[in-house]
């Protein structure tokens, strides 16, 4: 199954705990970087040869958070 990558350069992310039910994975993570520590969660449902997922982090201290929707679709075969 694929998770979404969302670290950025210099930053270390880890993948504290997944769940996976029916067609969906769940995930919780922890993120290191420059601009100080972020906690967040992630889902992502399959659909056949395409899917929809949606990330959420926050900052501490600062409060600040974000939400990233995503899709996606299968193209063809691997190479």
């Amino acid at each position: 199954d694929y998770i979404p990558q969302t670290s950025q350069p210099g930053e270390e992310c880890k993948i504290t705990k997944t769940k996976v039910s029916g067609d969906t994975v769940t995930w919780t993570m922890h993120c290191r970087g420059q601009g100080g520590e972020m906690n967040g969660t992630g889902s992502v449902t399959y659909r056949g040869d395409s899917f929809e997922g949606k990330i959420t982090m926050s900052m501490a201290p600062s409060g600040m958070s974000m939400t990233i929707h995503t899709t996606g679709r299968r193209i063809g075969e691997c190479d």
